[in-house]
């Protein structure tokens, strides 16, 4: 803004928060109860309140990813990261979604990307464990589970993984 002109008045906007605030509830209900295509229009609606919003973007991804509409997935994994680039959640989305297409390589050199971001998430590991076993690496999907599972102690996931693996190797 040029000097002393100032922007919109915050109270101006509180509307349109609040109702952007409750379609993000609404399409987190919509996805809690399985009900993709509700959610998707209603991120929809959000996104026209604020399409610079990390939450729609993410919440778009993954309901993209439950539909199997993966290049739409990552499309919207890729502007959330955009938004919020320190963020490894949107990475392991899009790692997930191009695992779903068998682009194996690629989902791990995503989830590299994502462990620069956050080395610390049982998530990382998890992940890489399932491509690992995509690609018939179960020596090194047995180690990525046991690594989420150290990372993560409360999460069953990884721990049901480690039987399945432990399984195959006997």
């Amino acid at each position: 803004s040029p000097a002393g002109v100032r922007g919109p008045d915050p109270k101006d906007q509180i509307a349109s928060l609040t109702a952007f605030g409750r379609l993000i509830v609404q399409a987190l209900d919509h996805l809690r109860g399985r009900q993709t295509d509700a959610a998707i229009a209603t991120l929809k609606q959000a996104l026209k309140i604020n399409a610079r919003a990390y939450d729609p973007h993410l919440l778009l991804g993954d309901a993209y990813l439950t539909r199997r509409a993966y290049d739409a997935a990552l499309g919207e994994y890729a502007a959330a990261a955009l938004i919020n680039p320190s963020d490894a959640t949107p990475v392991i989305g899009s790692a997930t979604a191009l695992a779903a297409q068998m682009r194996l390589n690629e989902a791990l050199a995503k989830l590299q990307d994502a462990a620069t971001l956050e080395p610390s998430s049982a998530e990382i590991p998890l992940a890489r464990g399932k491509v690992y076993e995509m690609m018939d690496r179960d020596g090194e999907a047995l180690e990525q589970f046991q690594r989420a599972a150290r990372l993560n102690p409360a999460d069953p996931r990884p721990r049901a993984r480690l039987a399945d693996v432990a399984l195959r190797l006997q």
